[in-house]
């Protein structure tokens, strides 16, 4: 089954500003996953290059929607 994206927007800049702090606490879980690609033997390494990949596309889909609210005029 294929993901299908939905673009929910950002309502307030309360929305926006919260995406953006998850972000960057993702951001930070990401990069300690990506130190953790030297060590790991092949199975582990499959999971955490999927964490990283799954976690990137949640990050820009996230800002893709920012931007998306804020053409749109939905952010008040």
């Amino acid at each position: 089954m294929e993901k299908q994206q939905k673009h929910i927007p950002f309502l307030n800049a309360g929305e926006a500003a919260l995406h953006i702090d998850m972000s960057n606490v993702l951001a930070i879980k990401i990069k300690d996953r990506i130190m953790e690609l030297n060590n790991s033997d092949k199975e582990t390494r499959e999971v955490l290059e999927n964490y990283i990949s799954d976690s990137l596309e949640v990050i820009i889909d996230g800002y893709v929607n920012l931007l998306q609210s804020i053409n749109r005029g939905c952010l008040k």
